[in-house]
């Protein structure tokens, strides 16, 4: 597992904020504890002081002195247990208390209890128990009969008392942590393991396949199913692949329709020019007529394909200005009536409806060129003796102008008009450019028309043709 990988990442951070949760929690834990313990054991032991104080007291009002006392351990160390024995039992239950009286009374509590305590007289001269060798250890604690001061309990003070138990107590405390972090540590450890194998199985199924797709292989597709992120990442991921996919095939075939196109031609042209090089053909009018179309049909194509490459590379000039669109179509009919006439097409405008004056914001000379191809393509694709209606209006609820442009027979079948606009499509098979032309007008149609936020489609025409429709926004 590396380092640099999410998933030791993940795991690493998940230990670091469990060691850093246990160590908060142990000095969280160890200075609670000892608080409440410390205060713990200044109650017991200001309560067994006061049990001390009254035992001695009851004991001196019964004696009337110290005599019996002076340097007496034993008797010392009854009274002290039976003080002790008073604290223990105030908890017990009644049942309880006999055994735990008896056992109290143990020597072994005895010494437990008799170092902590001194007496003294009143005159502060030494009766009973151990002294400390520091005297700044022992507090004082006044022994009263009535309101005379009879003698002094030194009692040990809180911090001077280290009790085997004590010590044994936050070792055992001490060790119920470290069992505890460990624990913690081995549950983060088998937790988060899974976790960040959650995470970052998929980051690495989708980095596999962003290599793969790199390295040319558009059909990959990832297979993670998650609706978090994660999941909305791996479906445009595969989105993103399935478009280059089709991107791919449509550039293979347009690179080999494209270079079929330039082959004919040039194809034609190379045997005319052999032919009169080997004396089958003249070098007259009718064969250099017949040169020079070809070298117009391909220069015609050529400049088609810098058109539509400069269109989808956003390089295509526009000069957008506020120009009229009856005009532009006036203009194109104008252009195009000689090529009707040769097949007795007429074409007729409808523009009545439209008031004076309609605007929209484009290029003027790119919206006839748009037009022109058009038209062009109506012509070229309506039989002879047939019509070309053209119509122009104003589309309130869309607020746009729409240019419609329907033609007589033959007619396409749907699939083949939402191939139209395609890059050199044509109907024919063939290819035939006498028929087809460079299969590119309609490609260019559609750039230009997107270039002023407009709308083109086909669709079936009253005529029994194809209606191309364009709506371009209309200028305010």
């Amino acid at each position: 597992m590396r380092l640099r990988s999410i998933q030791s990442k993940v795991l690493l951070l998940f230990i670091l904020l469990t060691v850093v949760l246990l160590l908060s929690m142990s000095v969280m834990v160890r200075y609670g504890f000892n608080q409440q313990f410390n205060a713990y054991k200044q109650d017991q032991a200001e309560q067994l002081n006061n049990n001390v104080v009254r035992t001695l007291e009851s004991y001196y009002q019964q004696s009337g002195s110290w005599t019996e006392l002076e340097n007496n351990g034993r008797l010392w160390g009854q009274l002290l247990v039976e003080s002790v024995a008073d604290i223990d039992l105030k908890d017990l239950p009644r049942s309880k208390q006999k055994r735990h009286k008896k056992h109290s009374k143990d020597s072994t509590g005895m010494h437990r209890i008799m170092p902590q305590f001194s007496l003294l007289d009143h005159q502060k001269n030494h009766v009973v128990g151990r002294l400390h060798r520091s005297n700044n250890a022992y507090q004082k604690i006044k022994i009263k009969s009535g309101e005379q001061i009879v003698g002094y309990l030194l009692s040990l003070k809180l911090k001077a008392v280290s009790l085997q138990e004590d010590v044994k107590l936050n070792q055992g405390i001490k060790v119920f942590l470290w069992t505890l972090g460990l624990v913690m540590l081995l549950i983060t450890l088998l937790a988060t393991w899974p976790i960040a194998k959650y995470f970052s199985k998929p980051i690495k199924a989708i980095n596999a396949a962003t290599k793969k797709a790199a390295a040319g292989d558009f059909t990959v597709r990832t297979q993670v199913k998650r609706n978090d992120e994660i999941g909305q990442l791996s479906q445009n991921f595969n989105v993103l692949t399935s478009t280059l996919e089709s991107n791919a095939e449509v550039q293979k075939k347009m690179m080999a329709d494209i270079s079929h196109e330039l082959r004919t031609p040039v194809a034609v042209l190379q045997a005319q020019v052999e032919a009169i090089q080997d004396g089958v053909h003249l070098a007259d009018e009718k064969n250099l007529a017949l040169l020079h179309q070809q070298i117009s049909s391909l220069a015609h194509l050529i400049n088609d394909l810098h058109q539509l490459s400069v269109a989808d590379l956003g390089s295509l000039q526009y000069q957008m200005t506020a120009v009229e669109i009856k005009p532009i179509l006036e203009t194109v009919r104008a252009s195009v009536q000689f090529s009707a006439d040769e097949k007795n097409i007429t074409i007729d405008l409808d523009s009545q409806r439209l008031k004076a004056g309609a605007k929209v914001m484009g290029d003027a000379a790119r919206l006839q060129q748009m037009l022109n191809n058009l038209l062009v393509n109506a012509v070229a694709y309506t039989d002879a003796g047939g019509q070309i209606k053209l119509r122009l209006y104003e589309d309130l609820q869309a607020d746009e102008y729409v240019i419609e442009i329907q033609d007589s027979e033959p007619g396409l079948l749907p699939h083949e008009m939402a191939q139209m606009f395609d890059y050199l499509y044509r109907k024919e098979a063939s290819r035939n450019k006498l028929s087809g032309g460079s299969g590119l007008g309609l490609a260019i149609v559609k750039k230009i028309v997107e270039a002023h936020h407009g709308r083109v489609v086909a669709k079936q025409s009253d005529l029994g043709g194809v209606c191309m429709i364009v709506s371009l926004p209309k200028y305010a």
